[in-house]
């Protein structure tokens, strides 16, 4: 399948950029290397990018107690799946959190809260935007 282009948010830490969330912790937090494409860790479901800066940029403000934020361009090769991962409930505001593998409903409710949101197989970090 061919590479698309998308936004990705990443949390800056210790010099390392990371999962942005702290509750992608764990096995499913993954390292992400500018320049080098990141995998989902084995087991885990697939990444979340966004089609437009404008979508990521949305998901920043709602977490802005958590420092260290940033927003790249990205190259991403599109997943079939529609899992992802989380360690424990997320985003407060749900009732429910998503599971270790959120199902598709979930991953729908993910998707009406942050329009725009894909899932990509492999991230590859390009330019920092934001």
């Amino acid at each position: 399948m061919a590479t698309k282009i998308g936004y990705k948010v990443v949390q800056a830490l210790n010099g390392k950029l990371w999962s942005f969330n702290e509750s992608v912790a764990g096995p499913g937090r993954r390292r992400y290397i500018r320049g080098k494409p990141t995998v989902p860790a084995k087991g885990c479901g697939l990444l979340c990018v966004f089609e437009t800066q404008k979508n990521a940029e949305r998901l920043v403000p709602w977490d802005s107690c958590v420092p260290g934020f940033r927003i790249y361009r990205c190259e991403y090769e599109p997943g079939t799946d529609n899992k992802v991962y989380w360690k424990r409930p997320i985003w407060q505001r749900w009732r429910r959190g998503f599971t270790q593998h959120a199902s598709k409903r979930d991953f729908d409710a993910l998707c009406r809260s942050y329009p725009g949101t894909v899932l990509a197989k492999s991230v590859t970090l390009l330019k920092r935007v934001w």
